[in-house]
């Protein structure tokens, strides 16, 4: 009974769709018997096209349905935050004022930037010395030891040890300079573990340092 039904609706929901296919079978036919078989042929026609029709649409959810489920199993990437594309830096200044007379850099800034195995990049920058506000700057890769206070500076291939009780300049950009020791009134030491920055009477300038990680 159930399969008759179904038959039925098949056959009405494709006297709406395509009545023409179903016009064309009764044309030429004799009997009603003859009628009534050419009627049923063009129904199985259109039944297996309708299971092609709905194995393929089953195909296809079954295909959206595996992509879905491995989408799920995947990691989703992470956005950066806008501030991942900058270098971490820090700044130091010392006033033209203030010549022969350093600014300390505290170890452990020299340790967060330049302890690791990548080191850090130092940029110096001697300001306003023609007073014309420009600047002259130099750059370079510096590295450090936290563990035995042994440094390197790509300038000139500098290399020194700090807290060594001799001050030494890991480089510089003419008047300013980046130092392991501490001066005042251009007279230095290297008793602490901090570095400098120092601007001598070289020029009357202004002095910027920018360490980068």
């Amino acid at each position: 009974m159930r399969n008759r039904f179904a038959r039925l609706i098949t056959f009405a929901a494709a006297l709406v769709v395509a009545p023409q296919a179903y016009a064309d079978p009764l044309k030429n036919c004799q009997t009603v018997v003859e009628c009534a078989h050419n009627l049923a042929d063009k129904v199985d026609q259109l039944e297996r096209a309708f299971e092609a029709a709905n194995s393929r649409i089953q195909a296809l959810e079954d295909q959206n349905a595996t992509r879905e489920a491995k989408a799920k199993q995947e990691p989703v990437p992470t956005a950066l935050p806008a501030d991942a594309f900058y270098n971490k830096r820090v700044i130091f200044t010392v006033p033209k004022t203030q010549r022969g007379t350093s600014v300390k850099i505290p170890e452990s800034t020299i340790i967060e930037f330049c302890g690791g195995p990548d080191g850090c990049i130092v940029r110096l920058g001697m300001r306003d010395w023609d007073s014309t506000g420009r600047i002259a700057s130099r750059h370079f890769l510096f590295f450090y030891n936290k563990d035995n206070k042994n440094w390197r500076s790509e300038q000139g291939d500098i290399e020194g040890s700090n807290s060594n009780n001799v001050p030494q300049h890991a480089g510089n950009a003419w008047a300013c300079h980046f130092t392991d020791g501490e001066y005042v009134n251009n007279a230095g030491a290297d008793t602490t573990a901090d570095f400098g920055l120092l601007s001598t009477p070289d020029a009357n300038a202004d002095c910027v340092l920018t360490i980068e990680k």
